[in-house]
């Protein structure tokens, strides 16, 4: 049931953050780890690879399928982290947010949706609760993450005859390099809080948990699902 044993992941983003936290735990578990960063990824691991390289560039997209290929040759899980957030109304800034967050997460999935094996496979798409609210001044990021939940179900419908599954965690507020502005601001870690249910900032070792459980065959009936993981903040109306 639960046994990730010998699977092979694949993260986007983990020179730092959720995506450094997640590959650095994931590869203690027996489980072969993939990490693709644009800078490099300081973890010293005997289960742990990085490949350096931009997702928005179609061409590192081909080296690093070529080059998981030929040492792996099949992938079970495929988490995409990358991602940025650009606020403002300014149109390089939005393209910006919907080129990572959405195309190029796409165009890799497109690409290594033929690495998993005859047993098919997961995939992880990880968003925001900006997907769901107008979010001040930051109309492309919230745009981009309301498009991955819905590549999300897409995915997850086309590729179900394959078995492949496709999911999306859709995070809350936890203490990132995008959220560190908000978090080191007592009155705006305050207005965080408050709406939130368990009254306090989610702290990354609770990302590891669902990302383990839609990675493993506990979870082998639910695709298609944007899951929450916030502490109670979209749910608490006053």
């Amino acid at each position: 049931m639960f046994n990730l044993n010998n699977k092979t992941f694949v993260i986007t983003g983990t020179s730092s953050g959720i995506g450094f936290h997640l590959a650095s735990n994931i590869c203690k578990l027996k489980c072969k780890v993939i990490g693709i960063s644009r800078k490099k990824t300081l973890i010293n691991h005997k289960n742990f690879k990085n490949i350096n390289g931009d997702i928005n560039s179609i061409n590192d997209i081909e080296y690093f399928y070529k080059t998981i290929k030929k040492k792996y040759k099949k992938i079970d899980v495929l988490i995409n982290n990358a991602g940025l957030s650009k606020s403002g109304y300014n149109l390089s800034n939005f393209n910006a947010n919907i080129q990572t967050n959405l195309i190029s997460t796409f165009s890799l999935t497109k690409k290594f949706i033929t690495l998993f094996n005859s047993k098919g496979g997961n995939i992880i798409n990880i968003s925001s609760i900006a997907s769901k609210y107008g979010f001040s001044n930051n109309p492309g990021y919230n745009a981009s993450k309301a498009g991955l939940n819905s590549l999300t179900q897409s995915i997850a419908n086309d590729y179900s005859k394959t078995n492949i599954r496709c999911n999306s965690i859709l995070l809350g507020y936890f203490k990132t390099r995008m959220t560190e502005k908000s978090f080191n601001s007592h009155k705006l870690k305050k207005q965080r809080e408050d709406k939130t249910m368990l009254q306090r900032w989610g702290k990354k070792k609770e990302i590891l948990g669902p990302i383990l459980f839609l990675s493993s065959d506990l979870s082998s009936y639910i695709t298609g699902q944007n899951i929450i993981v916030d502490g109670g903040w979209t749910s608490k109306s006053i």
